[in-house]
């Protein structure tokens, strides 16, 4: 096992420390989690980043910090302290603002978790060493070039934003991975540009082109065929249509939910329905 370095130390024990402080003062952790209404109505800005050192359950966090671990050690042993700390925490800030932008209607929408940061920290450390082999945690044995991983990595982000299908924190991945691979070119622009050109350009230049879509053109994200005029002319639907229709759904699961407290207890409740009342969106 590879030695911790101290900043990464820091900032495990940080996460540790304030994810438990917010397991036992609800009040706390209601107060530092990301909520666009909070941030945009309340100008809470704090939250962008507090939001990063909170977590839904210890085994979100483990994941989280897993991958800190990992990737932090390397990278931090490779850069010097300020901008080992840049890509950190502009990976944790860009992955709230992307986030932030996509939610930006959704008065309910809560979100804490540091993989924003954790995202920004493995496309760095791809753009760095694109051939290094990258293993799968749920595929023991296998592993992949970063570079491939990197590519298949966005491909489901982008899929998984356009679906809305779970309770994952997606454009904040999206969002921290952008932010990651870009801070690491900018840090070193004479090597990445003279070594790994074509696979930076394969990174970078999809990801640039979804964001271009979400701001500009947000309604074909929502489309199953964007380029077909007849798709287009009947599935027109804008981000806040996409939204209300959400809000309803959600409504609707949450009645049900508080059906069966009033019907069985609170003994009845499954992990899904204790999630659908919590509101709780892991990142």
């Amino acid at each position: 096992m590879e030695d911790l370095q101290p900043i990464t130390a820091l900032i495990l024990v940080a996460n540790a420390l304030i994810t438990y402080q917010g397991f036992k003062q609800p009040a706390l952790f209601q107060r530092y989690l990301f909520s666009p209404e909070a941030i945009l109505a309340g100008k809470d800005y704090k939250r962008l980043i507090t939001s990063g050192f909170l977590h839904v359950d210890w085994t979100h966090f483990g994941f989280n910090m897993v991958g800190l671990y990992l990737f932090g050690m390397h990278l931090e042993a490779f850069l010097p302290p300020g901008q080992y700390l840049l890509i950190y925490f502009g990976s944790l800030l860009g992955g709230s603002l992307i986030s932030l932008y996509f939610h930006r209607f959704k008065v309910n929408y809560t979100a804490v978790g540091a993989s924003g940061a954790i995202s920004g920290l493995v496309f760095a450390f791809i753009a760095v060493d694109p051939g290094a082999r990258l293993g799968m945690l749920f595929l023991p044995g296998l592993s992949l070039p970063g570079w491939l991983f990197g590519a298949l990595y966005l491909a489901y982000t982008f899929r998984s934003i356009r679906r809305q299908v779970d309770n994952i924190g997606h454009e904040a991945h999206f969002g921290g991975s952008l932010i990651g691979i870009l801070l690491m070119v900018a840090i070193m622009p004479t090597d990445m540009v003279r070594e790994n050109l074509a696979v930076i350009l394969l990174l970078i230049l999809p990801s640039l082109g979804f964001l271009g879509v979400a701001l500009w053109r947000p309604h074909w994200l929502y489309m199953e065929q964007p380029f077909n005029p007849k798709a287009r002319a009947s599935r027109n639907l804008t981000i806040e249509d996409r939204d209300n229709a959400r809000k309803k759904d959600h409504e609707t699961k949450m009645n049900e939910v508080l059906d069966k407290i009033n019907q069985h207890g609170m003994e009845s409740l499954t992990q899904r329905d204790k999630d659908i009342l919590s509101g709780k969106l892991k990142e």
